[in-house]
Parts: structure tokens; C-alpha cells; sequence
């Protein structure tokens, strides 16, 4: 008796997982310069702008609301890359702090920001080893977008 209650546990189990499985096609492991501008457009953005080096991909898009910002290829081998740095770029004007920058930093932990001479940088990294969904990939890319302004916004006030 405890044999047919396990396999029909097992059953039960295993058809749970199929859907699971089924969702193992689109899962990103590596992506190309195409990749990243797919992804910036399937998020409704428009790319501006591609790298020339077919090496180390780059894409320039911009969101809906205007903000720019770049999707770079990391950990690059022949011109495919493990890793996604999603960046945006802004003028740093006196409202920008070192107190402040590491206080998000402390405070945003999906995010990365410093700042020098040329402006401030924030900055997320997707990891894309074992894979990630094609669907997660643009997520994180809206998810950016409202995360950004809401860091900008924290230096306005």
C-alpha cells in the first residue's frame, strides 16, 4: 500500500514539474549585441545607439520616460557574454554626495552607484550563468528603469 501511495505521489509530483520544464526553451544562458537590443526592445525601449565592437557587446536604448541608458555585455568570450551590466549615466551637480551615494548603496542592495568626475553611475548586473528567463531578462530592465528614478528622486529631496 505505501508503494501505490508513493508512486501516485511521484505522479503527482512529476506533473507539476512538466509546465516547469516546459519553460526550459527560453532560458537564457549567453547573449550577443542582437540580445541586448531584443531585450531593450521587447521592454517597449528604443535603441539609440550599438557598439562597433562585436567583441564586447553594447547597446544604448532609451526608456518610454526618456532616461538613457546602456546594456553591456559581461564576461565576453567571441562576442558572447555570461552577464548583463544594465547603466545609466547622469550630470552630478551638488545634491550628489559621497554620504549620499553610500547611503542608497547601503539602502538599494539590487543596485551599484558611484560617481567622479564625469557624472554619476548606477548600475545592475544580471548573472546569466545556469540560465534566466528571456521574460526576466526585460523585467529586470523596467525594474531598472522605476529603481533609477527613484534614486534619482532620493537626491532631489
Amino acid at each position: 500500500m505505501k508503494s501505490v501511495v508513493f508512486a501516485a505521489a511521484a505522479l503527482a509530483v512529476s506533473g507539476f514539474a512538466c509546465p516547469a520544464m516546459a519553460q526550459a526553451g527560453d532560458v537564457v544562458t549567453e547573449v550577443t549585441q542582437s540580445d541586448l537590443a531584443s531585450f531593450a526592445e521587447a521592454e517597449g525601449h528604443t535603441v539609440t545607439q550599438r557598439g562597433e565592437d562585436p567583441e564586447a557587446p553594447t547597446v544604448q536604448a532609451q526608456t518610454e520616460g526618456g532616461m538613457l541608458y546602456y546594456l553591456v555585455g559581461n564576461a565576453c568570450e567571441a562576442g558572447s557574454c555570461r552577464g548583463i551590466k544594465l547603466i545609466a549615466r547622469f550630470a552630478a551637480d551638488d545634491q550628489v554626495t559621497s554620504e549620499k551615494v553610500n547611503q542608497i548603496n547601503r539602502d538599494v542592495p539590487p543596485l551599484k552607484l558611484w560617481y567622479d568626475d564625469s557624472g554619476l553611475s548606477v548600475e545592475r548586473y544580471i548573472i546569466l550563468n545556469r540560465g534566466v528567463t528571456r521574460d526576466n531578462i526585460v523585467f529586470e530592465l523596467s525594474t531598472f528603469d522605476v529603481i533609477v528614478q527613484n534614486v534619482i528622486d532620493r537626491f532631489r529631496s
